[in-house]
């Protein structure tokens, strides 16, 4: 998850707490990440050995941050505990990972691009001026923006 998103998620702002979270880069083997049909977001799903996932780990969140990114995931992903490299920190970590266990047929076969999202649709997932707008509400998947709604 991106930075920006996550902080949105969990504080409805557009920075981390610096302070409190640490955000690490991380590698998560023998899993991928497709694009799903009609969404801006990706799905997360079980590869074999050559398949691997980039993204973050996140280390000091509270259970009410948790509470609010399990909220936002919602039914469609599964909160694993999985193995994963915290590349910054070259170590073996267990943490939270939001699979996908919602139908395969909504999943292309393309995957998912993290710099395409950054560039092209993250917008759509942080500003405030986007509450209002259906198609970006569509693409959303339906996902909350007000972070007291969630608890």
């Amino acid at each position: 998850m991106s930075p920006s998103v996550l902080a949105r998620v969990i504080s409805g702002k557009l920075e981390l707490d610096v302070k409190s979270l640490k955000v690490n880069p991380a590698k998560l083997e023998n899993f991928k990440r497709h694009k799903v049909k009609d969404v801006d977001y990706p799905a997360v799903i079980r590869g074999d050995d050559k398949d691997l996932v980039l993204g973050t780990v996140v280390y000091n969140l509270s259970e009410e941050e948790i509470i609010k990114l399990d909220m936002f995931e919602g039914e469609e992903y599964e909160r694993l505990v999985l193995d994963v490299l915290d590349i910054a920190e070259s170590r073996q970590v267990k943490a939270g990972v939001y699979v996908w266990v919602d139908s395969q047929d909504r999943l292309l076969e393309e995957e998912w691009d993290f710099g395409y999202f950054v560039n092209h649709k993250m917008e759509n997932w942080i500003s405030d001026e986007l509450k209002e707008m259906d198609k970006e509400a569509e693409a959303r998947g339906g996902r909350f923006w007000d972070t007291t709604q969630c608890i």
